[in-house]
């Protein structure tokens, strides 16, 4: 008798896509302590350039494609364009608009308001010029913190008014996602950071701590064991030869003065050997010099 199994209403479900980007966790790592950074390097700006400055904090990494995004943003959502030079691989900074009335209204020295403004309440030029000049800023440090990275040189294309404005995307363009949010409320004051998922590829692989020439990587080296041979002498011989030899036979060899050291298969100097009755005495040419 086969039962089946049958999920509750409420879960919603959703397919995998194959073709959702991947990245490895070290390379995630990455992404995560540099954004987490420069949450702190947004928190530094608007400090230094608002009245009533609130933290940012760094929420988290994900993966949407463009339609998704532009669809859950806000109307009115203002855009920045960015682009890594040399690179296809834009990227965009969206301020929700309750976080820009926000950060306008703090430049200008107005508190926070008892209730959120109303979707309709457009900025005017001198408000719009002071969140573009508060965006511009907060852009600055993006270019800094991906320049010291390794990931490119940043730059700011332009600035629109929606999402819908954003040129260099199309709507199944998959994006990186860092969500940040303003403030200790979860669940407003949303800045949101992606790039065309090719920017995973920007993160090179981390290189050794140790450099080639430091005195630790000598250290390293010199306590490798090797097991060392003294070889008194070689000759050629043919197959035939060499199956001839018998017990007693006798193998007359250069002078003890064309023995070398061999280390792991590889000659490494001239040696000179001598025989004192007792023992074997092996002096390098290298510590004749």
């Amino acid at each position: 008798m086969k039962r089946s199994a049958l999920l509750p209403r409420d879960i919603e479900t959703r397919p995998y896509e194959l073709w959702r980007p991947v990245v490895r966790p070290e390379r995630r790592r990455v992404f995560e302590n540099l954004h987490r950074a420069l949450a702190s390097d947004w928190s530094r700006v608007l400090r230094d350039q608002l009245a009533h400055p609130e933290p940012v904090e760094f929420e988290g990494i994900g993966f949407e494609n463009f339609a998704t995004l532009a669809q859950t943003a806000p109307p009115g959502t203002p855009v920045v364009v960015l682009a890594l030079e040399g690179t296809q691989t834009a990227g965009l900074l969206a301020v929700a608009p309750d976080t820009a009335r926000c950060l306008v209204d703090a430049r200008l020295g107005i508190g926070p308001r008892a209730e959120p403004p109303s979707e309709s309440a457009a900025f005017s030029r001198i408000e719009t010029a002071l969140l573009h000049e508060l965006v511009a800023a907060m852009v600055r440090r993006i270019e800094a913190a991906y320049h010291e990275a390794g990931i490119g040189q940043l730059r700011l294309v332009r600035f629109a008014e929606q999402m819908q404005d954003v040129l260099p995307f199309v709507a199944e363009d998959y994006l990186m996602v860092f969500r940040f949010r303003v403030g200790t409320e979860p669940a407003v004051r949303k800045l949101t950071l992606g790039f065309k998922a090719e920017i995973i590829n920007c993160i090179h692989d981390a290189t050794p701590a140790v450099r080639r020439n430091s005195r630790a990587a000598a250290a390293l080296v010199a306590a490798i064991p090797l097991e060392v041979e003294v070889v008194l002498g070689a000759w050629k011989a043919s197959l035939g030869e060499v199956r001839t030899l018998a017990p007693g036979d006798s193998v007359i060899l250069p002078s003890g003065e064309d023995a070398w050291l061999l280390a792991q298969g590889v000659r490494v100097s001239a040696a000179r050997v001598e025989f004192d009755g007792r023992r074997v005495v092996v002096e390098s040419a290298a510590a004749r010099r």
